[in-house]
């Protein structure tokens, strides 16, 4: 579109997981994913809008982000979607967000369920609009899912991806250990 003009800038969902996944409830985090749908073609967005989230979260701003707009230094905030959202809801952007606030939609079409499991047939049914669905769960481990689900059940808390799988790594070694001195 045009500068100026009214069409949508990202079109995504928002965690609809566990709260405690990432610390959603705790952020209160209404980020739309990154798995969303953007405006690239629009000027107004692709230059003026992401510039605008680079300058304020510039390259470093996270440990080890060497690219600016994608991290906001704070846990659990890593990757663009979360940047360009914390851009938005910083006070010192309050009236830029009133203007441009129409750009960012929440789409029925768009499940993120973060990395829980589900059956397609009961989403469906809960959410008949649903056409994609955003979950790690379908690529994930037997033995991930385990870890994932007794850290829940014993800290009432998920472990970050990078956690994950160092802790799956650490089993399926100690498994091949175990399977070696018993074979």
């Amino acid at each position: 579109g045009k500068k100026g003009g009214g069409g949508p800038w990202v079109l995504g969902s928002v965690a609809q997981c566990d709260g405690r996944y990432g610390s959603v409830e705790s952020r209160r985090d209404l980020h739309l994913n990154g798995n969303a749908l953007y405006g690239v073609g629009d000027p107004s967005f692709a230059d003026d809008f992401l510039g605008q989230v680079q300058a304020f979260y510039p390259a470093f701003t996270g440990e080890g982000i060497s690219v600016a707009g994608c991290s906001t230094g704070v846990a659990e905030e890593g990757g663009h979607d979360h940047a360009m959202h914390r851009f938005l809801m910083h006070p010192a952007n309050f009236n830029y967000l009133r203007r441009v606030a129409h750009r960012f939609r929440v789409v029925d079409w768009l499940a993120n369920l973060c990395e829980e499991d589900y059956d397609e047939a009961s989403l469906l049914l809960e959410r008949p609009g649903t056409f994609v669905v955003h979950s790690k769960a379908p690529y994930q481990s037997g033995e991930a899912k385990r870890i994932k689900q007794l850290q829940f059940e014993i800290l009432d808390t998920v472990p970050s991806a990078a956690r994950l799988a160092e802790l799956e790594a650490q089993l399926v070694a100690s498994a091949n250990a175990q399977g070696r001195v018993q074979g």
